[in-house]
């Protein structure tokens, strides 16, 4: 902490002020030297911007030397909803007249049966024994206007069903233990109305009759519409309520298509199960139904291939129906190409087909017919050069704003030295190129008067469509190439290793360090600077207090002598 400083106080001069004044004075060269560190720090961000804008340029660069830029091909469809394509440089221009008869179908497997036990109707109706899936609450329900009221906790479904027969007229009730479902009967259509907007209970939508629809031609029926008691998918494989005793074991193993799955059944749960399944790489896809009760797997790939399923260890999939139930096999696709094969069908195991069409590849999505047509590839090389003159001006004009007056990096001739690089390798023919088309000005590029490619897009898009390879010749061509000698001039550049842009900024940075050192030297000795003249000054008002309290001593005496 500063001390406070009382100065003055016997000279009655202002002595701090007259300090500061000239401490003020001795830090102009501090000023200078902070002043030349900022020049530096913009001169370096100003290369940095240079470096980031040639990077840029160099990337758009890139794809102007890849051949495949100027030699794509694109495939277009008349019906996207029946088919699609993509072509590679490879394929041959021309239209190509599909009909896709039937797509390729994946073999698929599911449970014989329903997988849950039935539910017990002799079994208390919210008790984890009477298994029903949703658990039925207490309160009202309605058939045919007639209220009935269930107790959940006390009532089981027998006591249900005889009191819907006892309360219902017309109406009889019953559970059909083979099918698990709760069957509503009546002689009347009109006697099967279910449910009111007063129901308390959900005991209707618990049994799956509410949304059921009425069957028969008398008498009428109506059935719940799934079982009542399922499998249950969220808990352990034991307390599942399988319908097939399951093998319980920590250990269990089952293969599908040859990939071993393991499953603990005192801890993984049929969800758990699927999941590994789709995880695994059986190439199968397993889910359940929830409806209907069942497991199913699908093969990933189509065509007409079995899955393969064994029990290793455990029998779970004994358990889950699938383990010799009847596979439905898949199918191959069947379609007609009037150019290939003499318009006779052909197959394949997959929707995606490749080979039929060289270098095109078809993806079969419905059946009909529709035409693909393959036709060079002219929007890619076009984007692709408008991206890099709008790069090149991007970086150029940076430079030459760099260079301005008010610039930067005015005068630098380093930068100068860029600018008139990156125009000579933009402008200069292509050494060995055809003629008519060895210089960006043949093709519709051409430098304005502020350095700037601009771009005659009738011009280039006519060499795009008719003369792609000496297009591409023009920019990639070995040493010589546009593209290849501005990317050359531009690796000199930013070359983190002995690059020019690299170079300045690490000299900047030196220079910088260099003037750190000499401010904290010379903040170093005006410290010393200012305590010595604060010590003088000290020094001096001390003399002056004493000489003061001489003079009035004397005047005092002389006073004395004079009475």
């Amino acid at each position: 902490m500063s001390s406070i400083q009382f100065t003055g106080l016997a000279s009655g001069i202002d002595t701090k002020s007259i300090i500061d004044a000239l401490m003020q004075l001795e830090r102009r060269p501090l000023e200078r030297l902070q002043g030349r560190i900022q020049v530096n720090e913009a001169r370096s961000a100003a290369w940095g911007e240079i470096n980031t804008k040639l990077l840029a340029l160099k990337n758009s660069l890139s794809e102007l030397t890849q051949t495949a830029t100027f030699s794509g091909r694109t495939a277009t469809s008349s019906d996207q909803s029946i088919v699609t394509a993509t072509a590679t440089p490879d394929a041959l221009t021309g239209a190509y007249h599909l009909n896709v008869i039937s797509l390729a179908t994946a073999t698929r497997v599911q449970s014989t049966n329903s997988l849950g036990q039935p539910v017990d109707p002799a079994a208390v109706l919210n008790s984890a024994s009477a298994g029903f899936v949703l658990t039925p609450i207490s309160g009202t329900f309605t058939i045919n206007n007639v209220a009935i009221t269930i107790d959940a906790s006390v009532d089981t479904l027998n006591d249900v069903i005889n009191r819907i027969n006892a309360s219902v007229p017309n109406v009889t009730a019953s559970y059909n233990n083979e099918t698990d479902r709760l069957v509503l009967s009546s002689n009347d259509q009109g006697n099967l109305k279910l449910g009111s907007g007063s129901d308390t209970s959900n005991f209707l939508t618990a049994t799956r009759l509410l949304a059921a629809p009425v069957a028969g031609a008398g008498p009428y029926t109506k059935a719940s519409t799934a079982s009542l008691g399922m499998v249950k998918t969220d808990v352990a494989l034991d307390n599942a309520r399988l319908k097939t005793a399951l093998t319980s074991t920590t250990s269990g193993v089952f293969k599908i298509n040859g990939v071993s799955i393991s499953y603990d059944t005192t801890k993984d749960t049929l969800n758990d199960v699927l999941g590994r399944i789709n995880n695994s790489a059986a190439k199968v896809t397993a889910s359940y139904d929830p409806l209907a009760d069942k497991v199913i797997l699908q093969a990933k790939d189509t065509g007409s291939i079995n899955i393969s399923l064994e029990d290793t260890s455990g029998n779970l999939l004994e358990a889950l129906g699938v383990l010799n139930a009847t596979q439905e096999p898949g199918a191959n696709a069947r379609f007609t190409i009037a150019e290939v094969n003499g318009g006779a069908d052909l197959y394949s195991t997959a929707n995606q087909v490749t080979g039929v069409i060289p270098g095109v590849t078809l993806n079969l999505l419905n059946t009909g017919t529709a035409t693909v047509e393959i036709k060079a590839d002219t929007e890619t090389p076009f984007n692709k050069i408008k991206d890099f003159v709008s790069k090149y001006n991007e970086a150029v004009n940076l430079i030459a704003t760099s260079l301005s007056k008010e610039g930067k990096l005015s005068g630098d001739i380093s930068l100068f030295s860029l600018q008139q690089a990156l125009r000579s390798k933009a402008i200069t023919q292509v050494t060995g190129g055809e003629e008519n088309f060895n210089a960006l000005s043949k093709v519709g590029l051409n430098i304005n008067t502020s350095g700037n490619l601009t771009i005659n897009e009738t011009k280039l898009n006519s060499v795009i469509a008719s003369n792609p390879q000496q297009l591409s010749s023009l920019f990639n061509q070995s040493s010589e190439g546009v593209a290849v000698r501005l990317t050359s001039e531009i690796d000199k550049q930013i070359n983190e290793g002995n690059g020019l842009i690299p170079l300045h900024q690490r000299t900047y940075e030196n220079e910088i360090k260099t003037l750190n050192k000499s401010i904290e030297d010379l903040e170093r000795r005006l410290e010393i600077h200012q305590r010595y003249m604060e010590q003088q000054f000290a020094v001096m008002e001390k003399m002056l207090a004493q000489f003061n309290a001489t003079s009035n001593w004397l005047n005092n005496q002389i006073t004395a002598l004079t009475k």
